[in-house]
Formats: C-alpha cells, structure tokens, sequence
C-alpha cells in the first residue's frame, strides 16, 4: 500500500469510528456549536467544518480533505477535556509526553517558513492573519511573533526573526503544551503541516 492509500484507510478507519461518538455530548465537552441538524461546527484554520456522524465536509459543501478530516476526525474522537496552557514549547519537547514514534520533522517546516517570510514580510504577516492569527509582540532579538488558533483549543506560535550579515533568517514553530491534551501527537504533526501549507499557499511565486 503506497503512502497515500495509508493515510486514506487511516482516515476510513477514522469515519467508521465517528459514527459510534455521540455528538452532542461531544459538543459539550468540546464546548463546540450542535446544529439542528445533528453537526458539530468546527473552526479549522478559518474555515468551519461540519462533523456528523456520516462524514466530515466544509459548510460550503466540499468534502474536506483527507488530511484536514482525519484531524478533526481524531480531534472529535479524543475529547480531550482541561484548557490551553498557553505556554508554548517546541513540537519536539512534547514528544517526550507521547510514544516517540513520529517522523515528523520542525527543522524543515521551520526552514520553509524562514524563507518565505524573508522574502516578502509583508505577504507573510498578511497570509498569516487570513490563517486566523493575531500579533503576539515582539520577543528576544529583535524577533516578531504570532499566534494562531488551529482548532478550538489548539494554537500554534510563530516567532521569525529577520536575518542579517551575521545570522541567517530562522523562524520557531511551537505549539501549546497542553495540546496533546486535545490531539493525539501524530495528528498535531498533520495539523502543523497543513497550517504551514496553506501559509505557503497564500505566498506569491518566486
């Protein structure tokens, strides 16, 4: 089975367990919007999804993507339960919390996200307030932050720091340190992957 049809039969498995979860009461927990329709509405990075226990699709009515409904498949599924820390820590100090099994890597999401905000600043804060994200001030050496709401309890802080004739341009991504109260550390991964995506995304070519 190739890659892809890995990641597919993880989300199928995903949606077949959806439909045992009792939504309203995930709601309550999640403290989510239970529509009259028997949805959870969830925000995801601006847009909002609606979770049924039949599938997962965008309130505009796409189906939405195997890798943005297995998050929020595991998202629903774990009912994590508590509040954000709101201390931010690097992805690779919460491995520590979970079974260390994960190829994902922050080196190299990182690196894309230095260049891109070194090459146009101004796009960049720009992409970053379409993704949801608001100033998080200045922090040490000269470096600016943000801080963006991924899912409803979920946030990520993005620092970059400007290069010059000494240092190269670098950016940190860290994520709250009570997520993996809420997601399942191999769905964080996914979930940093994709916010880091779709800054791209709304980037110019170069």
């Amino acid at each position: 089975m190739g890659k892809t049809g890995g990641y597919e039969k993880i989300y199928r498995d995903l949606l077949d367990d959806l439909k045992a979860v009792d939504l309203a009461q995930a709601s309550k927990i999640l403290d989510l919007s239970y529509n009259p329709a028997g949805q959870l509405e969830v925000v995801f990075m601006g847009t909002t999804y609606l979770v049924e226990n039949g599938g997962i699709h965008r309130q505009d009515g796409k189906v939405a993507a195997t890798a943005h409904g297995s998050v929020l498949a595991g998202y629903i599924l774990n009912q994590g339960r508590g509040e954000p820390a709101r201390k931010f820590v690097s992805f690779d100090s919460i491995t520590g919390l979970v079974p260390a099994r994960s190829s994902y890597s922050s080196t190299s999401l990182e690196a894309r996200l230095a260049k891109y905000a070194e090459l146009d600043p101004t796009r960049f804060h720009e992409a970053i307030v379409k993704s949801g994200g608001r100033s998080g001030g200045e922090v040490g050496s000269g470096g600016k932050s943000w801080i963006i709401q991924l899912l409803p309890r979920i946030s990520v802080q993005l620092v970059f720091y400007m290069g010059d004739e000494q240092f190269p341009s670098a950016a940190r991504l860290l994520i709250d340190q009570a997520a993996v109260n809420f997601l399942e550390f191999e769905f964080l991964a996914v979930l940093a992957t994709i916010f880091v995506e779709q800054l791209i995304e709304e980037m110019p070519t170069y």
